[in-house]
């Protein structure tokens, strides 16, 4: 049920990320066609704006669900910006590396759009991966700290100066 549950979230948020990416300049150029007061130019970047933000949102809910073990909410923000972030970076230096390197469909045919989108997932998953590892990391040092505390106290506690 999990799994299927997280497969239509999936759906969702690729099908809100595609709405908002795609027909938010349409929107946008409708507003300044129609608009009585100028719509700056930088409105355009309310929708990666947009976008980012439902991107956090579902790197949250996979922390949030996915792991083995629950998670307070508190843990789950490093990790996921951590994600969002290189994501992101990896978004837009993956579109510079395309813009630089055309020659793909002449090396690959037709398959390099295959090619190059399975080698974004990897990179994608890649990054979720090390998002996650950041939250693991920080959730076992925050659990050995309360264990040392916790040792401490009930060492001093037992301890008698006879």
């Amino acid at each position: 049920a999990l799994a299927i549950s997280l497969v239509f979230l999936g759906a969702m948020v690729a099908v809100l990320l595609g709405v908002s990416i795609i027909f938010s300049p349409i929107l946008l150029h409708l507003l300044r066609s129609v608009a009585l007061v100028p719509i700056p130019p930088a409105a355009g970047y309310i929708t990666y704006g947009f976008g980012i933000v439902v991107f956090l949102s579902f790197i949250l809910v996979m922390h949030r669900t996915l792991p083995g073990r629950s998670m307070r909410g508190t843990h789950l923000w490093p990790g996921a910006l951590t994600t969002t972030v290189l994501w992101v970076l990896l978004a837009s230096g993956f579109t510079i590396y395309l813009s630089f390197t055309p020659t793909y469909t002449v090396t690959y045919g037709t398959l390099a759009g295959v090619i190059i989108t399975l080698m974004f997932f990897y990179l994608t998953g890649a990054t979720i991966i090390y998002g996650a590892e950041v939250n693991a990391a920080l959730d076992r040092t925050v659990r050995e700290e309360n264990a040392r505390i916790l040792a401490r106290s009930e060492m001093g506690a037992t301890w008698r100066w006879d």
